[in-house]
């Protein structure tokens, strides 16, 4: 898949994930992140309560997760030698469009299970700049909630 078309994929995703927060009770605003670089791709802003929270995600897309058994989570640029991804992220939770299922995890419970598992590298293999987690699909439904009320992607 060309650089340019998983970008529209990623883009779609995240649209698709702000339109499902935009449902939620309380909701006051929800904006998408306008930068390259960024701490988040989604900021929820609510009130509960009487009281105003914010909570952030970030939105990944993998449309061939079924098909190779695996996904992946981006940690470190070996371009620039600094973490990145999941590392720098400040995201509350990163939501996982994978083919036809969504999932969402906390960052930190995350970051704890990869912590204590074994981690395998691999150079992405578009611009040869980052080193990936690659899990089983099976730690998708063991390690995030699935969310059953997302729609598709538009191919």
């Amino acid at each position: 898949m060309s650089f340019v078309k998983s970008l529209t994929r990623w883009k779609a995703a995240e649209r698709i994930f702000a339109r499902y927060l935009n449902d939620y009770e309380w909701v006051i605003s929800v904006e998408q992140s306008k930068w390259r670089f960024y701490d988040w791709d989604i900021k929820l802003t609510y009130e509960k309560n009487w009281v105003t929270k914010e909570v952030t995600y970030e939105v990944k897309c993998d449309r061939k997760s079924e098909e190779t058994g695996n996904f992946c989570i981006e940690y470190f640029n070996t371009r620039k030698q600094e973490p990145s991804g999941i590392s720098t992220s400040k995201a509350d939770y990163y939501v996982y469009f994978a083919d036809s299922k969504r999932w969402i995890a906390k960052r930190s419970e995350l970051l704890v299970n990869l912590i204590w598992n074994n981690l395998t590298d691999l150079r992405d293999w578009g611009n040869n700049n980052s080193k990936m987690v690659i899990l089983p699909v099976k730690f998708l439904s063991e390690w995030f909630e699935e969310l059953t009320d997302l729609t598709e992607i538009p191919e």
